[in-house]
């Protein structure tokens, strides 16, 4: 995952990241992303990567955030141990949590945050969603596709600022002292970017904890399923 869809066009406000970025290893400016500088063809080459490495370095962005109704993938089913095959968004980028439902409910399991829901069996096999389910809702994150950069929060941005320019050091600058100090700086900067974005989920501790270490653990989905608990901190 991490890898933008074929096809994704970066527009002008991915040019400003780019010299944001470029200014803070002191390189030139570019006038567009194919304006064929050196430092065009380095931010080109290292943008998707920087944003990639931004976007895994939480388990869950709430700006990321997407719900889909997944679609049946009649043309693929399951070979065995399931009936359906579903399509997983084209920008899915990571789960976060998936409703499957029916009537009447095959099992009601004590350990579902939402008991009155149907659960069934389900597993992520590729680009599908396997199940025996008729209905599936999906959480998930997506991927950034042909956006407006300046839409995303300020400090995801300045998490993406950083990665990049730590990226540029060696192929614009090749300043080892440089490199490290831009990699402490997207390191502290991603860690910022994260801790915002975790005050703004709902946890049974606080908002301002980031108190869950394996899907909902301290979110506000119902008690932990001693089943699969996850690791611990």
């Amino acid at each position: 995952m991490g890898t933008p869809l074929q096809g994704t066009k970066y527009d002008q406000s991915w040019t400003d990241v780019c010299n944001t970025a470029l200014r803070l290893i002191g390189a030139n400016r570019i006038a567009s992303l194919t304006d064929g500088s050196r430092e065009q063809i380095a931010c080109s080459d290292l943008l998707a990567d920087a944003i990639s490495d931004v976007i895994g370095g939480s388990d869950d962005w709430n700006c990321l955030r997407a719900q889909a109704v997944l679609v049946v993938d009649a043309a693929n089913p399951p070979l065995f141990d399931y009936l359906y095959a579903y399509l997983l968004p084209a920008d899915y980028e990571r789960f976060i949590r998936v409703y499957t439902g029916d009537t009447p409910a095959p099992v009601i399991d004590p350990y579902n945050p939402h008991p009155t829901d149907p659960i069934y069996d389900w597993k992520i096999v590729g680009g599908h969603l396997y199940t025996n389910a008729t209905l599936v809702y999906l959480w998930y994150n997506r991927t950034i596709v042909n956006e407006d950069a300046s839409t995303l929060p300020k400090s995801f941005l300045h998490a993406i600022h950083a990665s990049l320019a730590a990226s540029l050091v060696m192929p614009l600058r090749q300043d080892p002292t440089l490199l490290k100090m831009m990699e402490d700086k997207a390191a502290k900067e991603l860690a910022r970017a994260i801790a915002i974005d975790d005050a703004g989920k709902q946890t049974r501790i606080g908002s301002q904890a980031r108190g869950y270490t394996w899907h909902d653990e301290n979110r506000d989905l119902g008690p932990i399923d001693p089943r699969f608990p996850g690791p611990s901190m």
